[in-house]
Order: C-alpha cells, then sequence, then structure tokens
C-alpha cells in the first residue's frame, strides 16, 4: 500500500536542464536531458542496463540513454542503466520531456 501511495506523492518531475524520475519506493533516477537519445514504445535492446518504472506489468513506454546513469532503488541498491520502462498515466506531459 506504501508504494502505491507512493507513486501519487512523488511524480516525475520534468526541469529545465533534467528529469527526476520516481517509481513508488522503490526507484529513482535523475536523468539529464542532454542523454536522452530516443523516446518511443519499443523496449531498447540495452542488455540488463534497464530498469522498468512502471507499478504493475511491462512498460508501455522507453526512454533511452546516449550514456547510462544511476538509478538508485530500496535499501541502498543502485544500478547503471541506460533504459528506463514507463507507464505514463494521463497526468504525465510526456511529450515535455524530450523538448
Amino acid at each position: 500500500v506504501a508504494d502505491f501511495r507512493a507513486s501519487v506523492l512523488r511524480p516525475v518531475l520534468v526541469g529545465a536542464e533534467s528529469i527526476v524520475l520516481r517509481a513508488g519506493l522503490r526507484w529513482t533516477v535523475e536523468v539529464p536531458r542532454s542523454q536522452i537519445a530516443t523516446l518511443g514504445r519499443a523496449e531498447p535492446e540495452v542488455g540488463k542496463q534497464k530498469v522498468n518504472f512502471s507499478l504493475m506489468g511491462t512498460a508501455s513506454h522507453w526512454i533511452a540513454l546516449s550514456e547510462p546513469v544511476l538509478a538508485h532503488g530500496p535499501y541502498g541498491r543502485k544500478r547503471w542503466v541506460r533504459a528506463i520502462g514507463l507507464s505514463p498515466d494521463a497526468t504525465t506531459e510526456w511529450e515535455n520531456i524530450r523538448t
């Protein structure tokens, strides 16, 4: 229940220089906008360097990065990622992520 609630209280933040993506209590990653290579529905081929931020199930959208960024997970866990899967809802300003 806490993770579902945290998903609402910790939204995606789109800033001028970076985007902060947060998946409830599970993952947080700050992505410099200059490192976004592609946005799309197809899952990028980056091996194990990806993380799915969807609350349940598979991601409907993917952000592929030109260079790996550090994702921070629960209990101090860290992972270098080159692709981030999301399932944005109607309130996510998806078109503003790229511009």
